[in-house]
């Protein structure tokens, strides 16, 4: 039951850290503040048409606004280098082509999979595409999927034999790509 509430609260945090990234990659100045004191300014406030009273709840609770914040503003401040790996598995586009959702999902699922190392590479990306699919469409759940376990194979690499992520293939992953 524990975990279960955990899970249902890390989820919210990262529905909350995607409308914050989307919020600053449509006016990167709501960056400038540093730990998102605009947006949760207004989710803090129910309006009864866009912010709930259960979403201003959660944005009043500091766990899950620091569990946001911390994803949001790291895949910002990051985003050039996510961006990189991202766009060298998507074909025939440009990141910018990408929707708003989208793009900010995948960066959010790249950067947990690089900064995360005690989340599963299965949780994160299977948050990432419930997320594409509820603030997008289906298609974008499996556009995500696509992509993020790509990027997931050169950061979070998996045991070939038994097809499981392992700490020293993360490693000796890592070890090739500085080489």
């Amino acid at each position: 039951m524990k975990n279960e509430r955990l899970a249902a609260k890390r989820r919210t945090g990262r529905e909350m850290a995607l409308q914050m990234l989307c919020q600053i990659d449509q006016n990167p100045l709501s960056a400038a503040d540093g730990d998102g004191t605009v947006f949760w300014g207004m989710m803090s406030e129910p309006d009864g048409e866009d912010v709930t009273e259960g979403m201003a709840e959660s944005a009043r609770n500091a766990q899950l606004r620091k569990f946001a914040s911390e994803m949001a503003m790291g895949a910002w401040e990051t985003r050039h280098e996510l961006d990189a790996e991202i766009s060298a598995h998507v074909r025939n586009w440009s990141l910018r082509r990408l929707g708003v959702v989208e793009r900010n999902v995948l960066r959010l699922g790249a950067w947990e999979l690089k900064n995360r190392p005690g989340v599963p590479r299965g949780t994160v990306v299977n948050e990432a595409i419930d997320m594409a699919k509820y603030f997008s469409n289906t298609k974008a759940g499996r556009f995500v999927n696509g992509v993020l376990d790509k990027v997931a194979d050169r950061w979070r690499p998996r045991d070939g034999a038994k097809g499981i992520e392992t700490p020293q293939a993360a490693a000796d992953a890592e070890e090739g790509a500085d080489a």
